[in-house]
C-alpha cells in the first residue's frame, strides 16, 4: 500500500512540476481564495441586512403607532364638529343652492386664450 502511495505521490509531483500542473495549481489556489473572499462578503452582507431589517421593523412599528394616533385624533375631531360649532366659527347655511350641469353655459374667468 505504501509503495502505491509513493508511486502516486511521485507521479503527482511530476505533474505539479510541469507547466500545466503549475497552471492548474495556480487556478485552484485563485479559485479557493476567491471563494473564501466571496463567502466572507456574503456572510457579512447577511449580517448587515439582518440588522437593517430589524431597524426598519422598529421604524415601521413607530410609524404605524403614529398613524393610529393621528387617525384617532381625526375621528375625535370629526365627532366634535357640529352645526352649532360651525355657526360659532362663522359658517352660514346657504339659502340658494345650485350645481353646474352639463350642457349649460358656464362663464370662464381665465386667461386670454380661453382654454
Amino acid at each position: 500500500m505504501t509503495k502505491k502511495i509513493k508511486k502516486t505521490y511521485k507521479s503527482f509531483s511530476k505533474q505539479v512540476r510541469s507547466f500545466e500542473g503549475v497552471f492548474v495549481s495556480k487556478v485552484l489556489l485563485a479559485t479557493t481564495v476567491l471563494s473564501f473572499v466571496g463567502y466572507m462578503y456574503f456572510v457579512g452582507m447577511a449580517g448587515i441586512n439582518a440588522v437593517s431589517r430589524n431597524e426598519n421593523l422598529k421604524e415601521i412599528k413607530s410609524l404605524k403607532t403614529e398613524i393610529s394616533q393621528l387617525e384617532l385624533s381625526y375621528i375625535d375631531a370629526t365627532r366634535s364638529y357640529t352645526l352649532s360649532r360651525a355657526g360659532e366659527e362663522g359658517y352660514v347655511e346657504t339659502k340658494n343652492l345650485s350645481f353646474a350641469k352639463r350642457g349649460e353655459n358656464v362663464a370662464y374667468l381665465g386667461g386670454s386664450n380661453g382654454i
